[in-house]
C-alpha cells in the first residue's frame, strides 16, 4: 500500500507535503478495507514489514493505528495483532517475525 509507505516514511523522516493528505485517505478506508489489509496482505507485505524495524516508521505506524482505530478489528494472526498493540517493542518483535516467516528462516 503505497499511501502507508508515504505515512510511514523512512528512518530519516517522512515528505512532509504529502502526509496530511495519505494519511486522510487512509483514515477514510473502511473497517473491511482494514480487515483485509490487516489479515490478507500485512502478512506477506515486506516493505511495510521491512519499515516496522525502523524507529521512525515505527513511531509513525503506532501514531497512525491508534488514530485510525485499527487495534478494535478482528485480526486472524496473533503476530498481526501484536502489530496494533501500540507497544514499540512488540511491533518491531512480530515485523521481524512475520518477515522470518515470509521467507522461510527460522525465528
Amino acid at each position: 500500500m503505497a499511501l502507508l509507505s508515504v505515512v510511514l516514511g523512512n528512518r530519516y523522516g517522512v515528505a512532509w507535503n504529502a502526509q496530511n493528505d495519505a494519511k486522510e485517505i487512509l483514515k477514510r478506508l473502511t473497517s473491511d478495507r482494514w480487515q483485509y489489509y490487516l489479515n490478507n496482505v500485512l502478512p506477506s507485505d515486506t516493505r511495510i514489514l521491512g519499515k516496522l524495524l525502523d524507529d521512525n516508521p515505527r513511531s509513525n505506524w503506532i501514531s497512525l493505528t491508534a488514530t485510525i482505530g485499527v487495534a478494535d478489528l478482528e485480526v486472524k494472526s496473533r503476530v498481526v495483532g501484536q502489530l496494533l498493540t501500540g507497544n514499540a517493542g512488540k511491533v518491531e518483535k512480530a515485523a521481524r517475525k512475520l518477515i522470518d516467516e515470509y521467507y522461510g528462516k527460522a525465528t
